[in-house]
């Protein structure tokens, strides 16, 4: 490269780096006509029209650059976010997997999962089914049912969903009790159970209550404050009087399994209570 070309680039570096697009443009153009074949220029001018937001003619150039040297990283991602930014995803996604192959550093995890949910999305065909955050998620509307690891189970609620409805209380037990599930799926976590609602979470494979109560809106209350404190009843500052009897404040509280059982003012009554609990297996 000539001096009068390394000036000329310089110039136009400069200027793209100032935004002042207009000027770095002009001084490509240049480099362009003295060697039609500078990579540099060619990619760098589909990066003037790709900040200009015109990404047709920014995958023009990239693609004059990419047919001298293929294996450009930075213009290989730059074509990706064009053709995602035209909804070309699928073709977006194959760009990018190229250009991170060659480049690791040139891995942008935000734009990554972008691409890649909807190109999932558009390979579903599952109805009530979106692909998001890595979940397969039931989607009814704009109501979500569940999210699930493995697309076979979230097949299996979306169609005992649609058996019954959209009603979600109307779920088989056997379906929530299921160990197939994996621990980070996700359910609603109320069901109705007669004339109360069961609060219950997937842990470990393990199906764990939460408490029953008398309204769908006291169990929601539950289910928001368990969700905040990672599903944990028991606060750390309560302190633990006997098996399965804690003191909260002025209360004792008898709880099994992360299930409060009943309250009382007076540790003997909660003790009695206990033992009862203990004697009919909690089956109360």
């Amino acid at each position: 490269m000539d001096e009068y070309t390394k000036k000329l680039l310089l110039k136009a570096k400069t200027y793209f780096k100032q935004k002042n697009y207009k000027k770095a443009l002009i001084h490509y153009d240049k480099i362009l006509k003295l060697d039609s074949q500078s990579i540099e220029a060619l990619s760098m001018k589909g990066q003037i029209f790709f900040e200009n937001k015109d990404y047709e003619n920014a995958i023009k150039y990239f693609n004059k650059a990419l047919k001298i040297n293929p294996k450009q990283s930075k213009t290989l991602l730059f074509k990706s976010k064009s053709l995602f930014h035209l909804e070309k995803y699928l073709d977006s996604f194959t760009y990018y997997n190229k250009a991170i192959e060659i480049d690791k550093s040139l891995e942008d995890k935000k734009f990554f999962n972008n691409v890649n949910e909807i190109v999932q999305n558009q390979k579903l065909n599952e109805k009530y089914i979106i692909f998001k955050d890595k979940y397969y998620i039931v989607k009814k509307d704009t109501e979500e049912f569940g999210s699930f690891i493995l697309l076979e189970n979230a097949i299996t609620l979306r169609n005992l969903l649609m058996e019954n409805k959209w009603d979600i209380e109307k779920i088989p037990d056997d379906y929530l009790t299921d160990h197939s599930l994996a621990s980070h799926d996700r359910i609603f976590y109320i069901r109705k159970y007669k004339d109360k609602y069961v609060l219950s979470k997937v842990i470990n494979n393990e199906l764990e209550y939460f408490g029953t109560y008398d309204t769908k809106e006291e169990a929601a209350a539950q289910r928001t404050y368990l969700i905040n404190h990672n599903w944990q009843m028991i606060q750390e500052n309560n302190e633990k009087i006997d098996e399965h009897v804690y003191q909260v404040g002025d209360e004792y509280l008898v709880i099994n399994q992360n299930e409060i059982y009943a309250r009382f003012q007076d540790i003997s009554e909660a003790i009695r209570f206990r033992n009862y609990c203990i004697k009919m297996n909690w089956k109360i």
